[in-house]
């Protein structure tokens, strides 16, 4: 991808025109119509066919000489405009060349009333795509993902896509499911390859796997992710933020072991483990293993799994994890990171647990170094020799939740005055705010939140 072209090109463009809004409606649209709320075009996906978008396209094959065109020059809409969509089904939207000047937001008029099998996005950039509903299953023909983003080796890159305040769902009810009708139908969520993605306030639930960010520079924030086969968020990028997520309910149809937060490194010929993930912030996010404890096919799914580093320069803060996992928080190969108040606990007291937070060297034996464990409410810390951890007011060797929580069994982790916690933590910790965004004050307390008078 040639950011540097990309980057002048948007720096060299001229004042944005006023936008103008036009509208969409499978069921009373018009085939010659306007795009006018009463002479409304009747297919969304005969805008990116046909001559109506004055936007750009890459110079093909794209390379590092590749530059941009201008197409539809005369087309009605352009850079900052609007495409309201009325309720109805508009099946699957593909987007490929367009690069636009100014972000052009796709809008659901009312709340997830404009419905898509699926959505596809390559070699484009600058569009919004906001409270639309997307769902179907393997049967239905969709295979890599309900909202696709991805760079083209031909066509050219992608970056600058939002999906906001959507639904995403292979089945909207998967009670009857079957473990062989998971395996067999469930679809992934969002799955994005390109650079400055944001994934905001979007419900995904009853898929394969939640969000997949390969890209670099993306933000996934207040998104509700639910009932997934596989992860729940899964990143081999770098420099992406994913702030105040709720992650539940994992599916076991299989023998794959889930997590709720997953990220790998990828070196040279695609070796995993061979290569280092940087500057990831995983902060504030809630990631609970089941809410549905009477669900059949509930497993014993991983906190925060980073097994094949190295991981460099991270953050992970500030999150609740409620797994019956030993892997609360695991890092396998971590550099000059930081892991602090985080309240890691299992209210099942199960076999496989309780969880834990564990730091060690990377799988090839070699060591970590640099970093930082302050203030975090777990079990027990696992920190291997050679995993280069400085520990500092962690709340270890718990086990009577009762007796610092308000209520552990709804998954209230507020803390009681009489906790131990209030007060104890580190004042080596740069954490200024807790959880629920409240301030903390100088006697910082341990874990994920700072007690609060009632």
């Amino acid at each position: 991808m040639n950011k540097l072209i990309f980057t002048v090109f948007f720096l060299l463009i001229s004042n944005l025109s006023t936008a103008n809004v036009f509208y969409v409606d499978p069921v009373l649209g018009l085939v010659d119509g306007d795009g006018s709320e009463s002479r409304p075009w009747k297919s969304l996906q005969k805008l990116f066919d046909g001559d109506y978008i004055d936007s750009y396209k890459w110079s093909i094959p794209y390379s590092d000489s590749s530059y941009l065109i201008r197409r539809g020059i005369e087309a009605p809409i352009r850079g900052g405009d609007r495409i309201v969509l009325k309720d109805g089904y508009y099946g699957s939207l593909k987007i490929r060349g367009f690069t636009n000047r100014f972000p052009i937001t796709i809008i659901s008029e009312n709340r997830h009333g404009a419905r898509f099998s699926n959505i596809d996005i390559s070699a484009s950039s600058n569009w919004i795509v906001d409270g639309v509903s997307i769902s179907s299953t393997v049967s239905d023909g969709a295979v890599r993902g309900l909202f696709l983003v991805e760079d083209h080796r031909f066509h050219g890159p992608s970056n600058n896509i939002t999906l906001k305040s959507s639904k995403l769902f292979s089945i909207q009810d998967s009670s009857t499911w079957t473990a062989a009708d998971w395996r067999n139908e469930a679809i992934s969520g969002v799955v994005s390859y390109s650079d400055y993605t944001k994934i905001l306030n979007n419900h995904v639930f009853n898929i394969k796997r939640g969000v997949l960010l390969a890209g670099d520079y993306s933000t996934v924030k207040s998104n509700r992710i639910s009932f997934f086969s596989r992860d729940g968020i899964q990143t081999i990028g770098d420099f992406n933020d994913f702030i105040s997520n709720y992650v539940s309910d994992s599916i076991k149809v299989d023998g794959n072991h889930a997590d709720l937060f997953q990220s790998w490194s990828v070196g040279k010929g695609g070796k995993v483990g061979s290569g280092t993930v940087y500057n990831n912030r995983v902060i504030g996010n809630y990631f609970i293993a089941q809410t549905d404890l009477n669900s059949p096919l509930s497993g014993y799914v991983q906190g925060i799994g980073c097994f094949d580093g190295f991981y460099e320069n991270w953050v992970v803060e500030n999150n609740l994890i409620v797994v019956s996992n030993w892997n609360g928080i695991a890092f396998y190969g971590l550099n000059n990171s930081r892991v602090s108040n985080n309240t890691v606990v299992d209210v099942w007291n199960d076999t496989v647990g309780p969880a834990q937070i564990r730091i060690f060297p990377h799988k090839n034996s070699l060591a970590g170094k640099g970093n930082e464990l302050y203030n975090n409410f777990s079990y027990k810390l696992v920190i291997l020799p050679d995993s280069g951890v400085v520990a500092s007011g962690n709340n270890i060797n718990q086990f009577s939740l009762s007796s610092h929580f308000k209520d552990p069994l709804v998954f209230d982790f507020s803390l009681k005055s009489s906790s131990s916690a209030i007060n104890n933590g580190s004042s080596s910790s740069s954490v200024r705010i807790d959880i629920l965004g409240n301030s903390r004050d100088e006697s910082i307390d341990v874990g994920a939140y700072e007690y609060i008078v009632d």
